[in-house]
């Protein structure tokens, strides 16, 4: 097996380096995870299947539980500035829920735009794989000008879509769905949440929850690793003091992964619990306080 250079990965290294704060952090993660976990059986038992009312909100929670699982195993191996990544996905996720739960008035309208809209995606997603046409949404179109063997091999073995869209265009006819349905695509929103004069972007959106602080100062830094587009995350010093490439796994993020992940995970789950189950409040308060509270305040200078 071919060994990595130790001066850019060093597995132990990096592990050595950040066993104590991940004593601390890995452990409050996976007790906020599984917190939640239970949460979302708990709050899916109460709501109305039936009619999809709560559907959008439920995807996006069991969404935000996976991805600070995630981060919890990375953090575990200490890689964080990956973990970043899986922090934007969670950060845009809360602020679907905070827009969700902000007025309970625009709760159906906006809980039933993110399904339309998500159908409408699918559609759309199914009928690029049959569109032989030369739009730019064709995926035979381009597999044509862009041979690619790995892909046109996957693709030989997709089903003919037809059956599942139009299996996905009844949704819109539902009776509860068909007039919101309809009024979504007269105004084809941008996004689901722009829907009946919402916002018309992610940086909007957080201005309209109360958190476009965060998004300004955290999220666009996390959309620039994403994006490939930071330069400064790479320079380092030699031990000697030369100019060099700081080590892959460096653990020095791993704090404010934590800190972050677990703010924005409580936030939620107390919004959650108010519009779900506000009687468990009280339980709410000695989990945090019995569990979650002295570890918390350790790697967070302020309670969220």
């Amino acid at each position: 097996m071919t060994e990595s250079l130790k001066s850019i990965l060093d597995r132990e290294l990096s592990l050595a380096n950040s066993r104590e704060m991940r004593k601390i952090v890995s452990p409050l993660i996976i007790e906020v995870v599984n917190y939640s976990t239970n949460a979302f059986g708990r709050y899916a038992s109460l709501t109305k299947h039936h009619r999809h009312e709560d559907l959008s909100i439920l995807i996006l929670f069991i969404h935000t539980i996976e991805m600070m699982d995630s981060i919890e195993v990375l953090i575990s191996r200490s890689i964080s500035e990956p973990a970043q990544l899986i922090l934007r996905s969670l950060f845009e996720a809360t602020l679907g829920i905070d827009y969700l739960l902000q007025d309970e008035k625009e709760y159906l309208n906006r809980s039933y735009a993110w399904l339309i809209n998500y159908v409408h995606n699918k559609i759309k997603s199914y009928k690029s794989i049959s569109d032989h046409s030369k739009n730019d949404s064709s995926l035979p179109r381009a597999l044509n000008e862009h041979e690619n063997e790995l892909v046109q091999e996957i693709t030989k073995e997709l089903p003919d879509p037809s059956d599942a869209i139009e299996n996905l265009e009844t949704f819109f006819n539902k009776p509860y769905i068909k007039n919101y349905a309809a009024e979504f695509k007269e105004e084809n929103p941008r996004h689901w949440y722009s829907f009946r004069s919402g916002p018309q972007n992610l940086k909007l959106l957080s201005r309209k929850v109360g958190r476009e602080a965060e998004y300004m100062i955290l999220y666009k830094y996390w959309s620039t690793i994403s994006h490939t587009s930071d330069l400064q995350r790479f320079p380092g010093k030699t031990k000697n003091g030369e100019s060099g490439i700081k080590m892959i796994r460096n653990p020095e993020k791993l704090q404010d992964v934590a800190s972050y992940s677990i703010t924005f995970m409580l936030r939620t789950l107390r919004k959650l619990m108010m519009k779900f189950s506000p009687g468990e409040e009280n339980a709410f308060k000695v989990w945090y306080t019995q569990n979650v509270q002295e570890g918390y305040l350790e790697i967070t200078p302020k309670s969220y």
